[in-house]
Order: structure tokens, then sequence, then C-alpha cells
């Protein structure tokens, strides 16, 4: 798991202990190099006060050219254990005394050319002249083994290694204890945020542990709380009155549309018989006394028929809006190049001697309520026949494109070259009883696309129209 993951106590711990590991590794490794320095240095002045002390005693016998002298003089080194050899040379340069006696009687390897003191490969070895008032008469060498330094210094790390281990035990263990003190009001904190977070209980306070930042930090939380639970309460009450007012307007609206559907009813029914009466009469007076008319009686007559039958059919369209609000949703899998086939069928009547070419792209398979749908084509297609009946050759076309309007999902146009319209009035187009040509001009209740705008509304679809005058919609 990685580091951010970590609980916050695990990182207050982590970094208690890494901090210090990382101080007691720079005190031990600056205890033992000054140790290190300092024995150095106390073993070559020991070794020097050594070797002048025995230079001081083979004064006579170099100059009276007495080795043996010289040899008993160095045989006192036994005393000194880290002592491996000693030499003793005259002015020449060639061995006069060694130490031990049987070490070779060649000018050992070990004695460096030049006097003073070198550490090399684990020996001390020291070279330092011997004068007598100022004359020179010889030199002295003497090696000695580290061993007491590396015993020394294994004693030093074995110390440090053990004061090291305890201190991080000790240092692990207070960071368990002293966390606490930092991390629990954050642990706290979050617990607290997390039951809120699940229970949505705002009326839950964090507890406080001090006057720190960390304490200030509990007491905005709690506030930010108590604002919580203030507005959440503000809301609840909205609501429940929201939810009354709801149910009072949906009730009015209920009874609205009841009354509404009781008196369309009285109205389809109350007004059906007398139209229907008035054209049958109508028809009998053209039929049989059409020739004790005159021809504006015939005129008269006439329109008195065709608006008795236009606004039977404005009843019947009526009728089946208010139905299409109630009527509920059967979906199933339609194939609308069929539905367009079987429309095109119906209006075969009023396609005769006109000139239509019709450009028809492949529709798809869509759920809808097959009847509804066939209705809103039958009104859109019998809507472009009709506003191209002035050009000598329409064009209807009808299609898919990629919309923009609609977060480019698949949709289905249908355009002609009709009379078009001005834009200006689009808004009213969906409207209920909403023309935007003459009666005289073009026939129609003003119904159809007010049917065409609800059926697409209940299926979760939207329907527009774009249009130039004399250049189609």
């Amino acid at each position: 798991m990685r580091f951010q993951n970590w609980a916050i106590n695990q990182k207050v711990t982590l970094v208690i202990v890494l901090t210090s590991t990382v101080v007691l590794a720079l005190a031990s490794g600056a205890f033992m190099a000054y140790e290190l320095v300092t024995f150095r240095q106390q073993m070559t002045q020991h070794l020097t006060t050594i070797t002048r002390i025995i230079g001081e005693n083979s004064t006579a016998a170099l100059t009276f050219e007495v080795p043996e002298d010289e040899e008993h003089v160095l045989s006192a080194l036994h005393m000194e254990p880290n002592i491996v050899a000693a030499a003793v040379f005259d002015k020449s340069g060639k061995i006069f005394a060694q130490y031990p006696r049987s070490a070779p009687g060649v000018k050992s390897h070990w004695v460096p050319e030049r006097e003073g003191f070198n550490f090399s490969k684990g020996f001390l070895v020291l070279k330092q002249p011997i004068n007598q008032n100022d004359a020179f008469l010889g030199t002295i060498a003497i090696k000695s083994d580290l061993e007491e330094m590396y015993g020394r210094f294994r004693l030093y790390s074995f110390i440090v290694l053990m004061v090291f281990a305890g201190s991080l035990v000790l240092a692990f263990i207070l960071s368990r204890i002293l966390q606490r003190v930092i991390t629990q009001p954050i642990l706290d904190l979050a617990k607290t945020a997390k039951q809120i977070s699940a229970d949505k209980d705002y009326s839950v306070r964090a507890q406080k542990f001090g006057s720190d930042e960390l304490g200030e930090l509990t007491d905005a939380f709690n506030k930010m709380l108590e604002q919580i639970q203030k507005a959440e309460e503000e809301i609840r009450v909205l609501n429940v009155g929201l939810e009354e007012r709801v149910q009072s307007r949906t009730a009015e609206l209920a009874a609205s549309t009841k009354e509404m559907e009781a008196f369309t009813y009285s109205v389809s029914h109350d007004l059906r018989a007398p139209l229907r009466h008035i054209a049958a009469f109508g028809e009998i007076l053209q039929e049989d006394f059409s020739h004790q008319l005159t021809p504006e009686s015939h005129d008269y007559l006439q329109r008195m028929v065709d608006g008795a039958r236009n606004m039977s059919q404005l009843v019947d369209d009526l009728l089946n809006l208010a139905r299409i609000g109630r009527t509920e949703l059967k979906h199933e899998p339609t194939n609308l190049d069929a539905v367009v086939d079987e429309v095109i069928h119906d209006l075969q009547p009023e396609l005769q001697d006109r000139k239509i070419e019709w450009q028809l792209e492949h529709l798809p398979v869509v759920e809808c309520d097959r009847g509804l749908i066939k209705q809103v084509f039958a009104n859109l297609i019998s809507n472009s026949v009709k506003y191209t009946r002035r050009r000598e050759k329409a064009v209807i076309q009808m299609g898919t494109v990629k919309s923009v309007r609609v977060d480019d999902q698949t949709t289905i146009f249908i355009r002609d070259n009709g009379v078009g319209f001005d834009m200006k009035f689009s808004d009213k187009l969906f409207g209920v009883f909403q023309r935007l040509h003459r009666v005289q001009d073009f026939e129609g209740t003003g119904v159809g696309l007010a049917t065409v705008e609800r059926i697409i509304r209940r299926h979760g679809g939207h329907v527009w129209a774009e249009a130039e005058l004399n250049k189609g919609a």
C-alpha cells in the first residue's frame, strides 16, 4: 500500500522513527569518526614517546658500536604487545639492531623512506632520527599493528548498535504513545465525518480535544454541521409545504381535467348531431331544390354545408387531441418505412393529377406506439402534399440526419419545396388553432401540428420546424 494511503497515526509514527533513526545515525557516525581520529592521535603520540625513549637509550650503543647493547634495549619492546617490529640503523643506513631477533638481517621493507609516521595496510610505522648534542647517530623505526584500535572500534560499534537499537525501540514506543495527542483529534474528526456521510445525521458533533489548531478545526467542522443541519431543517419544512401545495394543485388540475373531459365529451356529442343535421339538410336542399334556388342562394347553401363539415372535422380533431393525452402508449418495434408506405397509400386519392417526386431514404426501426406515430406521419406528409399544391413538380424528402440541436442524436426529417412560412411566427406553429396561412388558400383546422407535437412529446422526443417563404419547410 502506498504511503499516501496509510493511516495518519502510522504516518506520524513512521516520521518520528525515521527522524530518530537519521539523528542517531548522524550522531553515531560523528562519535565513531571522533573516536577514530582521537585514538589514532593518541596511538601516534604513545608510539612517538616510546621511540624517543628507545632513541635516548641507544646513543651509547651507537656511539661505541655495540649492537648487543642495542638489542638489549630493543628487547624491552616485548612489554608492548602491539609492536610487531623495530629496527635501529646506523649513520650509513645499515641495520644496527632489530626487534625481534628472528627478523631478517636486511633493511626491512616496512620501513618508510621518509621520517615521520605512516598508517598503511593495518599498521602504524614511525621513523625518527637518533641525535646526541645535535650529532646524528642513526635512525629508529617501530612498527605497531592496529589491533587495539580495531578492538576498541568493534567495542564502540557494539555499544553504538545497542544504543541505536534501544533508542529506536524507545522512539517507536514513545511515538505510539505521543502521536495520539496529534492523531486522535484527526482520527475522531474523520470518524465523525464518515458517520455523518453514511447516516446523513447532521446532529452529530466531533469531540474537541484542545484549543490548538486542531481544536479550531474541530470547532469550524462542528459549526459547519450546525449550519447544514439548520439548512436541512429549512429544506425539510419547505419540502413539506411544497408537497402539500403540489398535492393541492394536482387535485385541482385533476378536477379541471375531468371537467374539461366532461365538457369535451358533451361538446362532441351535443355538437356532432346538429352539425350532421345541418350538413345533411343542406345536401338535400342542393339535390332536391337546386332548380328553385338562385345562384346566390346556391353559394350561401354551399358555404353553410362546407362550414358544417369543417366544424364537424374540427370537433373530431379536438376529440382526437384530447384522447392522445389520456391514451396509454403501447410501445413496440415499428418499421417506419412500412408506416410511411401505408400513409402514402392512404393519401392516393389526394395525389391524383399531382406530380410529386418522393425522395425517401431508409428510416430506422424504433420502439414507439405504432398507431400514434402513424398519425404523426399522416399529418406531416399530408401537410407537405397540401403546401406543395402550387408547385408544378412537388419534391418531398424523408430521411435521417445527425442534429446538433439534440446532442447529435439521429433526427428524422420531412422536407418539401412548398410555400414555406415566415420563421418569426414559428413559435405559434404547434399551438392549437394556430395557422400561418389563410383558410381560403389552404384548408385545415389548425390542430394537426398540435397533435403531432403532443404525440412526439409523449414519446420523449422533440419536434420543430425550419422554413423560408416560398422555398419550402
